[in-house]
């Protein structure tokens, strides 16, 4: 079994013990997720109740892991959406076990390069402002566990060319890119940063950020923040702000 397997609308992640529908983790308590991995590590097989019962109960009674198993199923039911009389995941075969019947699909890791940010200003000061914000984007994101980000180093490497960012984000490897471009006018910067799914083109999210550029440290650290925190909501499913809290 893949440490990162999807099933459905959910995905597990074994090495980190979760569950994930969407961006939104699965409570589950340890038994039946114990339960639900038994099942997936022999998708479409029947894995008895004594076979259960000997993993995951060993030294209880009959009579407690029968308890223990019908509720651990009940629950991981109730979690899943799934029902016993219409199953999607977990089907059961009285007085013999269960078996997983969706089919698996192994997860990639996600994946994401910052481009170097546009300075369509034409100013050198500007230029300095746009590498740094990406710079610090970059920084960020790679603080989100599970997220794997394009170095600094090799993303720059490509600045200056503009081509389709589809064939860029497919020389790196990479299933997103962010891009951005820089302006400014007087003392007030805009910045405007978009998202791109890189297999099909798709703009998945665009903002602008506008601000006075009296402290260019700090507009720097808020619209990284704000981006960071943008794309962990759409590709990633890691609490970057605990992460950043812990850190």
């Amino acid at each position: 079994m893949n440490p990162r397997t999807s099933f459905g609308v959910y995905r597990i992640d074994t090495t980190t013990g979760e569950v994930w529908r969407g961006e939104r983790r699965v409570g589950l308590q340890q038994k039946p997720y114990q339960v639900l991995l038994a099942l997936l590590k022999r998708p479409g097989e029947v894995v008895s109740r004594d076979e259960l019962r000997r993993a995951l109960w060993p030294l209880a009674s009959y009579g407690e892991f029968d308890d223990g198993v019908n509720t651990a199923i009940k629950k991981l039911r109730r979690a899943l959406g799934d029902s016993a009389g219409s199953p999607r995941f977990i089907e059961t075969l009285p007085r013999k076990g269960y078996r997983f019947i969706a089919p698996l699909q192994e997860t990639r890791g996600k994946t994401i390069a910052v481009l170097p940010f546009a300075n369509t200003s034409g100013v050198a000061n500007d230029e300095v402002f746009a590498d740094g914000l990406a710079e610090d984007i970059i920084n960020a994101l790679a603080r989100i566990p599970g997220l794997k980000v394009m170095a600094r180093t090799t993303v720059f490497a490509l600045k200056g060319r503009r081509e389709d960012v589809r064939k860029l984000g497919a020389d790196l490897g990479v299933e997103h890119v962010l891009e951005g471009g820089v302006r400014r006018a007087g003392s007030r910067v805009r910045v405007n940063v978009q998202l791109v799914s890189v297999p099909d083109g798709w703009q998945l999210w665009s903002q602008r950020y506008e601000g006075e550029l009296s402290d260019t440290f700090q507009m720097q650290d808020d619209i990284s923040r704000a981006v960071t925190e943008e794309v962990r909501t759409r590709i990633g499913h890691a609490d970057y702000g605990r992460n950043e809290r812990n850190a």
